[in-house]
């Protein structure tokens, strides 16, 4: 029920072209739904792809991947922040993924938690956030 609530919330706003900013649950920080491209490196694999965020906070993100990602597996990420002069480069662990099925389409949903994020970008990644929730991107 609450995933069915959220999506009608979700549409509302983004018709509405207003930032959404979910309760913060079992996490330390609401996070923020902010679709951005993230440029990952599996570390395992030495392979590339490209993930999008669904939303976000200076913890973690929440993404969708055209594969699989195995719980525990750590990522060399780049974080592409549209406005911003400067990207976000980072180490994450997958912390959950799940198969889902967007607008027909086989995706790969989870989450990923920041595990070297430094504090320069983290200014910056609260800062990006921070302009986007009050429209001033």
């Amino acid at each position: 029920m609450w995933q069915s609530v959220k999506e009608s919330i979700r549409q509302l706003y983004t018709a509405m072209n207003r930032p959404i900013v979910f309760p913060a649950e079992k996490r330390r920080l609401a996070r923020v739904a902010l679709t951005l491209t993230v440029m990952a490196l599996r570390s395992v694999r030495n392979e590339s792809l490209t993930l999008t965020t669904e939303n976000i906070n200076v913890y973690g993100i929440k993404f969708f991947s055209p594969v699989a990602l195995a719980p525990g597996e750590t990522l060399d990420m780049t974080i592409l922040l549209q406005t911003s002069h400067r990207n976000i480069t980072t180490k994450g662990e997958v912390r959950w993924c799940q198969e889902a099925v967007i607008n027909g389409k086989r995706l790969f949903e989870g989450g990923i938690e920041f595990q070297q994020l430094n504090k320069y970008d983290n200014v910056l990644l609260k800062g990006f956030i921070e302009r986007y929730k009050t429209g001033c991107n």
